[in-house]
């Protein structure tokens, strides 16, 4: 095993609440960089208060900026909910 695996068995699994975050969006929503850095996972909770509160699950898998940029914006747009009239 070379070192960069052995490191890499030592971090906790991507869906870990304890896996270092690249931006926590809210209670529901964050961004990580993949294990080997090649792609940005923006990933979600099904609540913020969760039986399995610590279990994130992946939503996107981005490699550009952009994408990541726009998949947040679609996702952020879906999640508005907008009140229907009386």
């Amino acid at each position: 095993m070379s070192v960069s695996q052995a490191a890499i068995g030592l971090r906790p699994a991507e869906s870990a609440d304890s896996y270092p975050v690249v931006v926590r969006l809210n209670g529901r929503w964050r961004v990580i960089a993949c294990r080997h850095g090649v792609q940005w996972i923006l990933q979600y909770r099904n609540r913020a208060e969760t039986v399995a509160r610590d279990v994130w699950r992946g939503r996107s898998y981005c490699r550009t900026r952009e994408a990541l940029i726009r998949v947040w914006t679609i996702t952020l747009v879906l999640s508005i909910q907008v009140p229907r009239p009386p």
